[in-house]
């Protein structure tokens, strides 16, 4: 497919089965039914930072209201300069429906969208819920997850729990699972086009090479306006890690007192603090995990408090999703950069606009100040 040249768009809104009862008694998830023909267009928000990874809005007029109690799912199709035509999956969401009005036999008005991890948000913890210790955080994340009928890719690791973690009654199994998560050295889990569920390490963005490359010239495809921004407000400047350890509360402390730093103690003129239990330290006694444990400390709020940069830049569609690793080569503005999709916006109307923002830290070379020990 060419992404780079003129294209012909349209969309299709398509009604997914969430826990339909068939006529056999069997239940249906996931099953493709019919298409709507109701929708005008709307907005699809993709992002790192919400817990529900990706949610939306669309605007319908017809005859009778969508389907609420399945799910729907977008299609982007288009055909490019060379007669080539394909067809990729936007997202798959729970339609909600807001404020209808309904005239002479006709109804129109807009649905919310919202991942599938709303099942997880909504859903609660009736008393309190222990992951014990010894056990395997991810396959304790995935029993949850498809428990209530979602798919996950069942990611696999030989990390267990050095202790056992409680979550209180009434906490959203997400935070269960993203705790879980947490616990192996994952990242947050989040949707995926399909309505699944993927889990995968927490890695580092600097490690990869871009999904693609945004440059001017011929063939450029993005918006010549390119915005940045840098920001050190809520950057961490302080991060303590404990670890619990035969008997024994083993702690570590790092601190960013570098007065260059703009997100230091010292510029900011308070704490910011970054506090964590970790279940899987190494060593085999109490100082080895001490030591290890201060240099984890260490390595944290270097990355943490390095500070921040966005790009934000408009572009047509292509297929890059939240977490691809990206470079701009904008010579024409002296611009060579590297970073991380933190958000997307996805415009439709007759055409499918784009806005994306990637960020990465950036190295400010101090020296962090750290101490640790024990109780």
């Amino acid at each position: 497919m060419r992404f780079d040249q003129q294209r012909t768009e349209s969309f299709t809104y398509r009604r997914v089965s969430w826990k339909r009862k068939r006529a056999d008694g069997t239940i249906s998830s996931f099953e493709e039914l019919e298409d709507y023909r109701i929708f005008s267009g709307g907005s699809l928000e993709f992002s790192s930072a919400s817990d529900l990874g990706s949610s939306g809005s669309l605007s319908f007029s017809g005859l009778a209201l969508p389907e609420t109690h399945d799910l729907l799912r977008v299609y982007y199709n288009f055909t490019d300069i060379d007669g080539s035509a394909s067809s990729y999956v936007l997202g798959t969401w729970f339609p909600i429906l807001s404020d209808p009005v309904h005239d002479m036999g006709a109804v129109e008005g807009s649905v919310s969208l919202q991942s599938v991890l709303r099942v997880l948000v909504r859903a609660k913890t009736w008393g309190w819920h222990v992951a014990p210790r010894f056990a395997d955080p991810l396959l304790l994340a995935t029993e949850i997850v498809e428990g209530f009928g979602i798919p996950t890719n069942r990611p696999t690791s030989s990390v267990r729990l050095a202790r056992s973690i409680p979550f209180e009654p009434g906490t959203p199994w997400l935070d269960v699972v993203n705790g879980l998560l947490a616990a192996a050295g994952f990242a947050k889990c989040r949707p995926d086009a399909m309505g699944g569920v993927v889990m995968a390490p927490a890695a580092d963005p600097t490690e990869r090479d871009p999904v693609w490359t945004f440059s001017d010239g011929n063939l450029s495809i993005m918006d010549p306006k390119v915005k940045f921004d840098r920001d050190s407000a809520d950057t961490p400047n302080e991060v303590v890690l404990r670890h619990e350890f035969d008997g024994k509360t083993i702690w570590a402390a790092a601190v960013n007192d570098d007065p260059s730093s703009p997100s230091s103690r010292v510029s900011k003129g308070y704490p910011d603090t970054v506090s964590e239990q970790w279940s899987d330290v190494p060593g085999e006694s109490v100082s080895e995990k001490a030591s290890n444990l201060r240099l984890m400390a260490s390595e944290r709020i270097v990355a943490e408090t390095a500070g921040t940069e966005y790009v934000e830049w408009e572009h047509p569609w292509i297929p890059l999703t939240v977490g691809d690793a990206v470079g701009i080569n904008y010579r024409k503005s002296g611009i060579l950069w590297k970073g991380t999709v933190d958000s997307m916006r996805l415009d439709i109307s007759e055409k499918l606009a784009v806005t994306s923002r990637a960020k990465r830290a950036v190295d400010n070379g101090f020296k962090p100040k750290v101490e640790g020990g024990w109780w």
